[in-house]
């Protein structure tokens, strides 16, 4: 097969492109209309939907600290027997804490550990 053979249509990138441009629109289009949908059955106005959602996605951002456990005590570089195997425990310069915070996008969030 020779390359004279190959026909390459260069408008199918752009077509494509578009094609998934407007495939996106549609989902963020039928989310934003769930979402619509749900704030109606819980009594908020749809006009306030797309306002709560920016509000939300800003207020992500933002974390109200609430509690910090510190680090349990980590016995570090000594050797051990785990089921009848010798295992050395690895050096640990600092423990894990614990941080608990509040979310400001609507949600309480556990941080885990730092």
């Amino acid at each position: 097969m020779s390359f004279s053979s190959f026909h390459y249509f260069p408008l199918a990138v752009p077509f494509f492109l578009a094609l998934l441009f407007l495939f996106g629109l549609l989902i963020i289009l039928i989310e934003i209309r769930i979402l619509a949908y749900a704030c109606t059955k819980m009594g908020i106005n749809h006009r306030y939907v797309f306002a709560l959602l920016l509000l939300s996605l800003l207020g992500s951002y933002v974390n109200i600290f609430v509690a910090e456990f510190p680090a349990e005590q980590v016995h570090s570089g000594r050797e051990i027997t785990f089921f009848g195997m010798q295992c050395v425990i690895p050096l640990v310069g600092e423990g894990p804490r614990t941080v608990i915070a509040l979310n400001g996008g609507g949600a309480g969030t556990f941080d885990g550990i730092f």
